[in-house]
């Protein structure tokens, strides 16, 4: 019964499959399973602070 009914309703909910609550958006943690986060703080140069000169 599960392998005709879950499919059968997400094709009929499309996008709204992936809403997930403001709620539950701030208490559970964020995530990074595709490693984009670290990979993108790895290709961005960072800039040394400049020093003041008087």
């Amino acid at each position: 019964m599960r392998v005709v009914l879950v499919p059968a309703t997400m094709v009929l909910l499309g996008n709204a499959n992936w809403w997930l609550p403001r709620r539950l958006d701030r208490i559970l943690p964020k995530m990074d399973l595709e490693g984009t986060e670290t990979l993108e703080a790895v290709q961005t140069p960072t800039r040394e602070p400049e020093e003041l000169t008087v």
